[in-house]
């Protein structure tokens, strides 16, 4: 009877087949060599199958779902499911991964005993413009690194290697329909608890906003979508500890939206309305920005010019 690998590797898939390839080959040649890799072919409706196949019969460590389209947390959740492996790790098909990054991250985990392991990326935009998404944290207790999750670092999986006994114990999964920032949302549910945290300060995962077409990135994120994740969390975990962080966060996103199009954000009083109490709590933003997303919620409309102007100085250092 064959022992469980190290560690299990989710790609959800759908209608990647101009980069698909590149993603697995990124695995392929690991230097670690015990896991394996699960592809989730959601319902694509190009090659995206039988690229994924044509691995599966060449290497013995890749398996390929094939199910109707579900959406990605549907996905993600089907290959959470099958997963063997000691850790999880989660890549999204149009980016690909250091060669080095499994055997790093596995081995930090090994080595600092941790449920969770995390490490830099890099962004690449449009253009060919590369950006250092460096995520060393302030702290890693896991209490405070929710919060910073919450806004200062990227809460998606796919930089983090995560213990699956820990997502059984905490009953953890993916939120059927939730198919915009459901791994953030993973993210914050295991930091809740009281887990142990290692970082590694490499930038071992390239995340390509450049190819995917379908990528909520390239089709815009509704405030809705953006605000969910963070109302969820704080509905069922007591987020006194990192309110400040709470407080930015919803500040943040209320701010972003006051000039992005009509479409994505088409009730912006019923949406951010709630939260009336973080805008006037929350600290490190100019009193004007405060009085604009007050002001909106309240259903006034703001000069769109002079909203674009402060928030191009409030963000130039990002």
């Amino acid at each position: 009877m064959e022992s469980a690998p190290k560690l299990s590797v989710i790609i959800p898939a759908y209608n990647a087949e101009k980069y698909l390839q590149r993603c697995l080959d990124s695995f392929a040649a690991q230097t670690l060599k015990d896991f394996e890799v699960i592809v989730i072919n959601d319902g694509s409706q190009d090659a995206t199958g039988q690229i994924a196949d044509g691995y599966a019969r060449k290497d013995p460590r890749f398996h390929i779902l094939h199910q109707k389209n579900k959406g990605v947390a549907a996905a993600r959740q089907a290959g959470l499911d099958v997963a063997s492996g000691e850790f999880t790790i989660h890549a999204d098909s149009d980016d690909w991964v250091d060669s080095n990054m499994l055997e790093v991250l596995y081995g930090t985990a090994i080595r600092e005993h941790a449920d969770m392991v995390f490490c830099d990326m890099q962004i690449i935009h449009p253009g060919g413009i590369v950006e250092h998404r460096i995520q060393k944290p302030k702290s890693l207790n896991s209490i405070q690194l929710m919060g910073e999750m919450l806004f200062d670092l990227n809460g998606s999986l796919c930089n983090k290697l995560i213990k699956r006994s820990k997502l059984r114990e905490f009953d953890i999964n993916f939120v059927k329909g939730m198919d915009i920032a459901e791994d953030q949302y993973m993210t914050l549910r295991l930091l809740a608890h009281d887990i142990k945290v290692a970082y590694v300060p490499e930038e071992f995962y390239h995340y390509d906003h450049t190819q995917n077409e379908t990528s909520y990135m390239n089709r815009g994120m509704t405030a809705y979508d953006r605000i969910r994740p963070i109302e969820m969390i704080a509905e069922y975990t007591d987020i006194t500890p990192v309110q400040d962080y709470f407080d930015r966060a919803v500040f943040h996103i209320a701010f972003e939206y006051l000039y992005e199009p009509e479409r994505l954000c088409p009730d912006y009083q019923a949406v951010f309305k709630k939260h009336l109490a973080s805008y006037r709590r929350v600290k490190g933003y100019p009193f004007r920005a405060k009085l604009f997303v007050l002001l909106r919620v309240h259903g006034i409309r703001l000069p769109l010019n002079e909203i674009k102007c402060l928030w191009k100085k409030l963000t130039c250092h990002e």
